[in-house]
């Protein structure tokens, strides 16, 4: 972690190489909520891409939505989050990684509003994260006791760590050090 600190802060020529002052520093340049949704879109692409030209997993046929929380989706906690289509007779209704805003400004919310934690939040949420989890249990026709009981917080959550491992090597190193920190 020391060593991927060091190369971090170089890339982005950072003065300090401590953990909390990089983090401090890649977080000087918030990000608005439009802007957000924007990058994680370009991201999702970008990923989509790496996956093809590297062959790590075969991709869902559905394009995964990303978009900024509605008035409905306010009543959940204010972390980015991956919406659930039904998976009891799904007509072909696509997940979306919800982005969390404030109440009162319509901004978002969070501590990855900056352009390096769009990565991460793109990473874990959607590709190849818990979208791709989600999107697998509609595309393959996975059982319905599997789809009602069998989706947990440790197996989901465990996947998403996964993922972000298995796409790490071929992000920027900010991002990788986000990962991994």
């Amino acid at each position: 972690l020391a060593n991927l600190t060091r190369q971090a802060a170089a890339d982005r020529r950072f003065e300090s190489v401590e953990p909390w002052r990089v983090l401090e520093a890649l977080k000087t340049s918030p990000l608005g909520g439009e802007e957000i949704v924007r990058r994680c879109r370009r991201h999702l692409g970008r990923l989509r891409h790496i996956f093809r030209r590297e062959k790590l997993l075969t991709l869902p046929r559905q394009r995964l939505r990303v978009r900024l929380a509605r008035a409905t989706d306010r009543l959940q906690p204010p972390v980015p989050h991956v919406f659930y289509p039904r998976l009891i007779g799904n007509a072909g209704e696509p997940c979306e990684i919800v982005i969390p805003v404030t109440s009162d400004s319509g901004e978002a919310a969070g501590d990855w509003r900056f352009p390096a934690g769009t990565w991460c939040l793109t990473v874990h949420e959607g590709l190849p994260g818990h979208a791709l989890q989600c999107a697998a249990l509609l595309e393959r026709r996975v059982s319905l006791a599997r789809r009602v009981f069998g989706y947990r917080a440790a197996t989901t959550e465990g996947w998403a760590v996964y993922g972000e491992s298995l796409v790490a090597s071929f992000l920027p190193r900010d991002v990788r050090w986000l990962l991994v920190q």
